[in-house]
């Protein structure tokens, strides 16, 4: 009996700490163009409902693209995540992480 609580005890702690790896390995990225309009577009944004040029509006990405995406770099990022973003500004876009 001691044996199968030991093991429910590491089998739960195991996909907790799994849970927290898959979590940090997404990043929080907003787009914004040089005039500060973000580049989201409308009602797309993981931060919640959002109008077209508002700059407050982010995504979920991989760790990494953030910084790729706002530098026009769109390899190995998925079409999911292309479809939120207003590409034809992209050339004007500052990171803002």
């Amino acid at each position: 009996m001691r044996n199968i609580k030991l093991a429910s005890i590491l089998a739960m702690s195991l996909i907790l700490v799994t849970d927290a790896t898959h979590a940090d390995m997404m990043e929080q990225c907003k787009v914004v163009d040089s005039n500060g309009n973000g580049l989201i577009r409308p009602y797309m944004a993981d931060s919640g409902p959002n109008l077209e040029g508002d700059a407050n509006a982010w995504i979920y990405v991989p760790y990494g693209q953030c910084a790729k995406i706002n530098n026009g770099d769109f390899s190995g990022v998925s079409q999911a995540v292309r479809d939120k973003i207003q590409a034809s500004n992209i050339n004007e876009a500052v990171t803002t992480e």
